[in-house]
């Protein structure tokens, strides 16, 4: 048998029936009158909370969420029409001609010095870090839009 006392955890772990209670702790509980009394207030507890009714709101959350929310304004269909009509057109341009000068590809690379695939690194890394800087910015406004609700 214990000397000290059981913990709260342990205690609630033995009300609710926990299969991880370990049979030491349940003998202990049964013989110490102080550990018996704290488990007593733990069951009235958990008994007068299991008969309190369920809140009801008056109001549906959801509504008074979703009025204050800014509406989002479609973005122009014409734009997208647009760009997917140029990538159905570069697209099987692009591999078109890749595939009739694809014998010639090789002898085009061979020929570059490697300062241009230096300057080509450069460029594409310059554009990836000026894009994200561009979502940072764009993410940033719509968190401003919604601390405001």
């Amino acid at each position: 048998m214990k000397n000290e006392h059981l913990t709260d955890s342990d205690l609630q772990k033995i009300l609710f029936g926990d299969s991880d209670a370990v049979q030491e702790a349940i003998s202990h509980l049964e013989c110490c009158e102080e550990c018996s009394i704290r488990a007593g207030g733990y069951k009235n507890i958990f008994e007068a909370v299991g008969k309190q009714e369920k809140s009801k709101f008056e109001f549906e959350l959801s509504e008074l969420v979703m009025d204050r929310l800014p509406v989002m304004k479609r973005e122009h269909t014409f734009t997208k029409s647009v760009i997917k009509l140029l990538l159905f057109i570069a697209i099987p341009l692009a591999a078109l001609t890749v595939f009739l000068f694809r014998t010639g590809l090789s002898d085009l690379f061979t020929g570059i010095t490697p300062i241009f695939f230096y300057l080509a690194g450069i460029v594409v890394a310059g554009l990836i870090l000026f894009n994200s800087i561009d979502v940072y910015i764009h993410f940033r406004k719509h968190m401003k839009v919604l601390d405001i609700y």
